[in-house]
């Protein structure tokens, strides 16, 4: 007797064990959601991963890792969000508009805190967040466009704010 896993099962797969956020209005999302317990269950049994789904989107993660995409998305989002607010902008608003890397870079050496993001280069992280749905390039990848998958770093953002006070 042979197990018949769930349509597009080695996309969904490859796809989160490369750090990409699905998003809810992805195909891959419906399929996900269809089987959530097979999912939960196996990347906790396969890979020791714990599957999480929002209402927006559905990701993998592991305390034992050593990748530094999510340190550094984290610094760069600290220092805009932290711009941001100091212009007194909603800081979510902001992130749902479009923004070139180059305002994005700018924004960054004027900062007080651009030393947190010294040795990123911004271009290449943007371009490893396109691969993962954390953002949507426009304009010839010159602009890029937050999806909601930015609320999981603004989330952990908070819940580390909260722990430091």
């Amino acid at each position: 007797m042979s197990f018949v896993y769930p349509k597009k099962h080695m996309e969904i797969v490859k796809s989160l064990l490369n750090g990409k956020f699905i998003l809810h209005n992805d195909a891959l999302s419906e399929i996900i959601i269809e089987h959530l317990e097979f999912y939960i269950d196996f990347f906790n049994k396969s890979y020791d991963y714990e599957l999480v789904k929002t209402t927006e989107v559905i990701y993998v993660i592991s305390d034992i890792t050593s990748e530094k995409f999510s340190r550094s998305i984290m610094l760069v989002l600290a220092v805009i969000s932290w711009e941001l607010n100091r212009e007194g902008k909603n800081i979510y608003a902001e992130l749902e508009k479009k923004h070139t890397l180059r305002s994005i870079e700018e924004m960054i050496k004027k900062s007080s805190f651009k030393d947190s993001c010294r040795g990123i280069n911004v271009e290449k992280l943007f371009k490893d967040a396109g691969t993962r749905n954390l953002v949507i390039f426009l304009d010839n990848e010159k602009t890029v466009k937050f999806t909601s998958a930015v609320n999981v770093f603004l989330e952990k953002a908070k819940e580390i704010a909260e722990v430091s006070l």
